[in-house]
């Protein structure tokens, strides 16, 4: 059997459509692939990978971590202060009396008044530690001279304010002159040379020598 041919003219309408056919397969398909190539170009050469997660900075995060320790430290003190604002009472110095030390010097007095006086102050010592291991705390009054007292309160506010400005200038670093603490607005855990300055050697030995806290 013979199969009837098409004509020429219909043979060239078909040929026509089948270009333009495949055209606009290709054009869809270009369309929708050359955008998304021209996307991942640029992503990749900003350095910015698609559906890269955020990462928060360390101080940020140290930030947060500071202000949550904070937060939890004073809603703590408010509810102690709750807890003892009916049952609290004021901390007084405990008073100790060392039999034998009188106003020559006690135990003898004379030219044992200097080995007396730091027998007095062992045996003071004594007492005290023993209301600290009771009470868990103990006030201790008259530990420095005024004096000294004042004259060290002046070298510690000075000292401060030079501190926080070379913090404030980047000479040194926070840490070298304050400890890390809670509540920075409200205090703060100032370090102090030794040496530098006479009032801080004083000091310490009125405390430690001269006082039953170095008994």
């Amino acid at each position: 059997m013979n199969l009837p041919l098409a004509s020429s003219s219909s043979s060239t309408s078909l040929i026509y459509g089948l270009v333009l056919w495949c055209y606009l397969i290709l054009t869809v398909k270009a369309f929708a692939v050359i955008p998304h190539n021209q996307n991942n170009a640029a992503l990749k050469n900003n350095n910015q990978p698609c559906n890269t997660p955020l990462k928060m900075s360390d101080s940020a995060a140290a930030d947060l971590l500071y202000k949550e320790q904070e937060d939890l430290i004073v809603k703590r003190g408010r509810l102690e202060e709750e807890l003892m604002s009916n049952t609290g009472a004021p901390l007084l110095a405990s008073k100790v009396k060392v039999r034998g030390a009188g106003k020559a010097g006690g135990f003898g007095g004379g030219g044992g008044a200097g080995k007396s006086k730091a027998a007095a102050l062992k045996t003071e010592a004594k007492s005290h530690a023993k209301v600290l291991k009771k009470d868990g705390v103990v006030r201790i009054d008259n530990v420095l001279p005024g004096d000294v007292a004042d004259q060290l309160r002046t070298y510690l506010y000075d000292l401060r304010k030079k501190a926080e400005s070379d913090v404030e200038s980047g000479k040194v670093k926070p840490i070298q002159r304050f400890a890390n603490v809670l509540l920075r607005k409200d205090r703060c855990d100032l370090t102090v040379p030794l040496g530098e300055d006479e009032i801080t050697t004083v000091a310490l030995q009125k405390v430690l020598l001269e006082s039953a806290v170095g008994g």
